[in-house]
């Protein structure tokens, strides 16, 4: 049975955070999810990713970097590897970079 990517929300935060789990079955990724945050069967709810390039990857909780550069996650909170700012990092364009850095580099290759 082929792979999927779901993003599963943390159930305990309201901020859209959450894990990329890569299973076969929703109810997999259900149990990885349950396991995860510990919290009620009922308030895990997967959802698939269906533009995610799950090719090459093992069941289980999908990385932050990788996530984001498969297009699992849409931002990650981490040290941007550009400026060192812990911020919001999104992956655009093979970067994965704060809103300054992408910013700055929108503005150069703009001539600005």
């Amino acid at each position: 049975m082929p792979l999927k990517c779901y993003f599963i929300p943390d159930p305990s935060e309201d901020d859209g955070s959450g894990i990329a789990v890569i299973a076969s079955i929703s109810n997999e990724a259900k149990k990885i999810g349950y396991k995860e945050y510990g919290a009620d069967w009922i308030d895990i709810k997967p959802k698939w990713q269906r533009d995610v390039n799950t090719e090459g990857l093992k069941p289980g909780i999908l990385g932050e970097e990788e996530g984001s550069r498969r297009r699992a996650y849409s931002w990650i909170e981490g040290t941007c590897p550009k400026c060192g700012n812990v911020d919001r990092l999104e992956f655009t364009d093979g970067l994965i970079a704060c809103a300054d850095c992408r910013d700055a580099r929108e503005c150069r290759e703009e001539g600005a």
